[in-house]
């Protein structure tokens, strides 16, 4: 996948097929997509069995899902193109976290002890205790790349928390993480 560049519409829908296997809103996803497209349909495995036809209906139930202003405060009404980038563990552990982590750098993210994240409620899990219900693979490769936009001189993770977590545990090869297209960051400080 590095370099392939994608639309906005399409990584709101990858991002929503990502969100229906989260531990934070994944039941709530799946149950907004099956109101969607009907009680007996099943999310597919992968994001690529989608029809792009489908897209505009996945993309509505991630925006009923996420508060009102959360994608205007993270820019991405601003961006039209996004490039999928080869990540080193370094830039994962220095970029930033959303607020409901703390905004804090993600090695911090990492070392702070687990707090229920979002919106507090009790179905809620942490990434990181989802991640320790999950069995160690040397081999693990992320199905989908994780979203990351400038926030001035950084980056934030926008989504794949439980994804980057597992792959670090054994980054042999670079984490793809999709970024708006170098164009469209003219006012960002921080080349990709």
């Amino acid at each position: 996948m590095i370099g392939t560049v994608i639309s906005r519409q399409e990584l709101l829908a990858r991002w929503a097929f990502a969100e229906s296997s989260s531990s934070r809103f994944g039941d709530t996803v799946r149950t907004r997509l099956a109101s969607a497209f009907g009680e007996d349909w099943s999310p597919p495995e992968r994001f690529a069995d989608i029809a792009e036809s489908d897209w505009d209906k996945i993309v509505a139930v991630l925006w009923s899902v996420r508060p009102a202003d959360f994608f205007e405060r993270f820019l991405l009404t601003e961006f039209d193109r996004f490039v999928c980038k080869p990540w080193s563990v370094s830039e994962l552990l220095n970029c930033l976290t959303l607020p409901g982590f703390g905004s804090v750098r993600y090695f911090r993210f990492l070392a702070l002890p687990p707090r229920r994240a979002g919106n507090g409620e009790a179905t809620v899990i942490h990434p990181r205790t989802a991640a320790d219900g999950i069995p160690f693979s040397a081999s693990f490769v992320p199905c989908e790349p994780v979203i990351a936009v400038p926030a001035g001189d950084d980056f934030v993770l926008l989504e794949g928390y439980l994804r980057s977590i597992l792959w670090l545990r054994s980054p042999i090869e670079p984490l793809p993480v999709w970024l708006p297209l170098e164009r469209d960051l003219a006012g960002a400080s921080r080349p990709l």
